[in-house]
């Protein structure tokens, strides 16, 4: 599927991340959509969805922080992890809804962002995506908590690399075979 015509932008997933905002289906990028600035001027960022078969699994990074966001995107991509990102738990939720959702096998999400918290996103997946293993990071010991019967492993900041691409493939387990 390509992005070339107005029922596919449609179709296609909101992508917000800095000041800009794209639109994202199947390997494709629409053109940028300027929003209002945030303060925050990051460069628009093309990240396309690219559909081929992962080496270990595919993995949706759910964080507003763009330093983080590409920190871990870049992280896991140099570990053989297929990578779908989102700045937004309600973006997640959208891409999860899509065509892409249903290659997701793990998530790796913050807990503080706008909107909804980590928590409430992970009670959103849990009634839709039960089975989808879930890794939150935060800065705030104490939010744990929130988590609770959620079936959910939660780390503390900073996770060094070595740590987020082992507990990664370890939620993933051993990769699908191709269909």
């Amino acid at each position: 599927m390509s992005c070339t015509s107005s029922a596919d932008a449609k179709k296609a997933t909101p992508w917000k991340i800095g000041c800009a905002l794209r639109l994202k289906c199947a390997g494709s990028v629409l053109p940028e959509h300027r929003l209002p600035s945030s303060g925050l001027d990051h460069p628009p960022v093309e990240r396309a969805v690219y559909l081929s078969e992962p080496s270990v699994g595919s993995v949706l990074l759910i964080d507003d922080s763009y330093l983080q966001l590409t920190t871990r995107e870049k992280i896991l991509r140099g570990a053989g992890v297929e990578v779908c990102s989102a700045t937004s738990a309600e973006s997640a939720m959208a891409l999860l809804r899509g065509e892409t959702g249903a290659r997701i096998r793990a998530i790796v999400t913050d807990h503080i962002m706008p909107g909804r918290s980590g928590a409430e996103f992970v009670r959103q997946l849990r009634e839709a995506r039960p089975e989808v293993p879930v890794i939150v990071i935060s800065g705030l010991p104490e939010a744990q908590s929130e988590y609770d019967g959620l079936n959910i492993t939660f780390r503390q900041k900073p996770v060094p690399p070595e740590e987020l691409i082992e507990l990664v493939k370890r939620v993933l387990g051993p990769p699908k075979p191709a269909s």
